[in-house]
């Protein structure tokens, strides 16, 4: 593709661009595939595309006019302008004037370093900003507009997931459970950890267990400094399932060979219902 006032010569098996500019007389070489991979990086550290497009094009050309700019990018007059006053603010290219003339030089690459360690900085800052005004946000959300929140994991590999988030409770977990079904789907070792690392938390857990020998069993050897437990009769409330609740929150997690699913939902009414019903079971329920 020839023009009068430029010639482009692009390749894209040997993935260089020649591009000859006669206002400047000579003849720039950008090897495709370290431009795009340069791009990339700095996109990667919150430059947009076009800004990081300019940037190049300013260590390139050095002190250089804004129209030169415009021709290296092939970038619109006005989108060049504006993303180079934006540039100039995050201290990365230098506006100046020589013989009345403006001109852009970018600053230190360097500075990029510390461009990116201003950002881990603010990043680290809005997160502590957000945990603080995270519950204020919820209340504002127009409760006539709220849907359940649902998790839902279709993988073996996902369980400790399900258990993991129970280690954020700030209340007493209440668990019913199918002791048998969960001895036999969940590793002993995972079952250790998880328990090891809610002792350290201080999560209390309440569980409502299906009666039989092996329950009961289970139940003797278990550690009872986090945990109580009340049997139900097999014959009334037969189930293959865990289910907790905790902050706001149901997880489920089916214990079965073929297809089995865990979710999380989180819902204030339906928490509210469950919590409710669970500790009317307790009362009713028998201790060991």
């Amino acid at each position: 593709m020839k023009n009068d006032g430029d010639f482009l010569y692009m390749n894209c098996f040997q993935h260089i661009i020649l591009i000859f500019r006669p206002f400047y007389d000579k003849i720039t070489v950008i090897f495709f595939h370290d431009f795009v991979m340069m791009l990339s990086i700095l996109q990667q550290i919150w430059l947009n595309e076009n800004e990081a497009k300019i940037y190049l094009a300013s260590l390139e050309l050095w002190n250089t006019q804004a129209w030169r700019i415009i021709k290296q990018t092939w970038l619109a007059r006005a989108t060049v302008y504006d993303w180079l006053e934006r540039l100039i603010k995050k201290w990365l290219v230098i506006k100046s004037t020589k013989k009345d003339t403006t001109v852009f030089s970018p600053d230190d690459p360097e500075k990029l370093e510390y461009f990116l360690e201003l950002q881990q900085k603010s990043i680290k800052k809005a997160m502590n900003n957000l945990g603080w005004i995270l519950p204020q946000l919820k209340k504002l959300k127009n409760p006539y507009m709220q849907l359940p929140s649902v998790r839902m994991y279709e993988w073996i590999e996902w369980i400790k997931t399900i258990f993991d988030d129970s280690l954020s409770a700030k209340e007493i977990i209440y668990t019913y459970v199918n002791v048998y079904d969960m001895e036999k789907h969940i590793d002993k070792d995972m079952h250790d950890e998880y328990l090891k690392k809610r002792k350290e938390l201080k999560i209390f857990k309440k569980w409502l267990l299906i009666d039989t020998p092996f329950s009961r069993k289970h139940y003797e050897n278990y550690d009872k400094s986090c945990s109580e437990a009340r049997f139900l009769k097999k014959e009334a409330m037969p189930f293959h399932i865990e289910m907790n609740i905790y902050d706001w929150k149901i997880s489920y997690v089916t214990y079965r060979d073929k297809n089995p699913i865990w979710i999380i939902i989180e819902d204030e009414d339906i928490y509210r219902i469950h919590r409710s019903t669970f500790e009317m079971i307790w009362e009713q329920s028998e201790k060991l």
